[in-house]
């Protein structure tokens, strides 16, 4: 929908492995799934919704020089 209605639409795919999610995790979401304080927690008890086709994907993994290199390059 957003690629037919939006014009400039530009989707990025953020690559991160629920390891390092749970690493950085600020506001203890991933804390409180642990616990069981969490009902709802997209990967754990909700499906997570890969996009199909994104204009971009960044890994996580990815040395932060090159992945803003990619942005640039792709934007």
């Amino acid at each position: 929908w957003n690629r037919l209605h939006l014009p400039g639409y530009f989707e990025v795919f953020l690559d991160v492995s629920r390891e390092i999610c749970r690493k950085r995790d600020a506001k203890g979401l991933y804390a409180a799934e642990c616990t069981g304080e969490s009902g709802r927690m997209v990967g754990s008890t909700m499906p997570v919704e890969f996009p199909e086709h994104p204009h971009l994907i960044v890994d996580a993994q990815t040395p932060i020089q090159k992945t803003v290199h990619d942005i640039i390059l792709n934007i």
